[in-house]
């Protein structure tokens, strides 16, 4: 299943470090934006899974794969749009739903080219490697905005503590 683990790789490269700031400005204000990081994560796909374009019914895969990305935050900004706080739960769910089109497009693929999991594919990327990767991006993209709305979420649950006077860091303030 190293396919799943490169596009999960993919996903996280995408959605997190090259989700600028601006990216996410365009992604929730200006209708085509999303379609730039919808591009943005579409071409980490791409980049990553290399081996597998020789497959035509890929090229398939990796279209759904980018629609249901689209479909996804698409719904996410409408939801939020409608009222509903872009709280924690409907980050761990969009994120949810993400790894599970993955999951489903390496299995897909796997189903119609049982074959394909030669060494070729194998050596693209050694699955232990690209796990170490992916283990890495979340660590270091993903955990400052999982913090952020954790600790929010638990200040508006628990009245008695004062609420937090701090803003998620943005732009130049974010450092690696």
């Amino acid at each position: 299943m190293n396919l799943f683990w490169l596009l999960a790789l993919a996903h996280l490269i995408g959605d997190f470090p090259l989700q600028t700031d601006r990216v996410f400005y365009y992604k929730s204000n200006i209708r085509w934006g999303l379609w730039v990081h919808v591009g943005i994560c579409t071409a980490c796909n791409l980049l990553l899974t290399i081996p597998y374009l020789r497959y035509p019914a890929f090229w398939l895969i990796l279209a759904g794969l980018t629609i249901s990305h689209y479909i996804y935050d698409r719904s996410k900004i409408k939801l939020t749009d409608a009222g509903i706080s872009d709280n924690f739960s409907l980050f761990f769910i969009d994120q949810v739903l993400h790894f599970s089109t993955a999951f489903a497009a390496a299995f897909l693929f796997y189903h119609i080219y049982p074959a394909a999991n030669d060494t070729t594919l194998a050596s693209w990327g050694n699955t232990n490697y690209v796990q170490l990767a992916a283990g890495f991006i979340f660590i270091v993209s993903a955990i400052a905005p999982i913090n952020y709305v954790l600790l929010t979420a638990s200040y508006a649950y628990y009245r008695k503590l004062k609420s937090p006077h701090w803003n998620f860091p943005t732009g130049g303030d974010r450092k690696w």
